[in-house]
């Protein structure tokens, strides 16, 4: 699978399987909207999506992360597999002051592993509006609640898996949210988006049958995988929807 054959974006045992398997979701299934495009990669980590992208055909990913460490491990995994340093940008800082600078425009964002350590939707998906993007990939744990509902949580950032630290947040914690997909989706058609489809989490499992650490948050629809694009590109004969 994908991260074997670059073990240094990966992980050993069942991370490894997982970090696999996501891949198969987030690009694997979705090919199509790499090829040529120009691509954000929010809280991009250690690159490992931003290489997926390149390696998927992007022409150029922006990556964007808030601790300087894994933008250096990114940038030294990015040249070991041979990766031009003109395919890519990679910032260090707070996402919202970075996205609020640099005012990135690009065809595709993928917003990875991000949407549960924040509960700043607006600003966030009013950022991702003005990229001009086409389309938004959303990888994401959500509560299984079917109404427009977030729960709201409470993330300590010192350890590196979690949200990290801004200027609203006090004592050390920064406040998160866990949003239903029924609260993503209004909130992306707030700002002009819609749900094209879903990772079918059924079948890469079932061809797969890993036993991985986390797995099971995609079998039991708290973790999900979406392909989003704009409203007005999701229309077809007869003006309706296709959602």
């Amino acid at each position: 699978m994908f991260f074997d054959r670059y073990p240094r974006f990966a992980q050993r045992g069942d991370r490894k399987v997982l970090k696999n398997l996501r891949h198969e979701a987030i690009v694997g299934q979705h090919r199509d909207v790499f090829g040529g495009a120009r691509v954000l990669d929010l809280a991009c980590s250690a690159g490992a999506w931003t290489f997926a992208a390149l390696d998927a055909g992007a022409a150029h990913v922006i990556g964007i992360e808030s601790r300087e460490q894994k933008v250096l491990d990114a940038r030294e995994r990015l040249a070991h597999y041979g990766i031009d340093a003109g395919r890519y940008q990679l910032h260090v800082g707070d996402l919202f002051e970075e996205l609020a600078r640099i005012k990135p425009q690009v065809d595709v964002v993928l917003c990875l592993g991000f949407l549960y350590h924040t509960l700043r939707y607006p600003e966030l998906f009013q950022h991702i509006a003005a990229t001009g993007a086409e389309t938004v990939i959303i990888d994401t744990e959500v509560d299984t609640a079917k109404r427009p509902y977030v729960r709201v949580l409470a993330e300590k950032v010192e350890a590196t898996g979690n949200a990290s630290a801004d200027r609203h947040s006090p004592d050390e914690l920064v406040l998160s949210g866990r949003p239903s997909v029924a609260a993503i989706e209004k909130m992306l058609g707030i700002y002009g988006f819609a749900i094209e489809r879903r990772s079918d989490w059924a079948a890469i499992l079932r061809d797969n049958g890993p036993s991985a650490a986390d797995v099971g948050r995609y079998a039991r629809g708290e973790r999900v995988t979406l392909v989003c694009r704009r409203a007005d590109q999701l229309t077809w004969r007869g003006g309706k929807s296709r959602n």
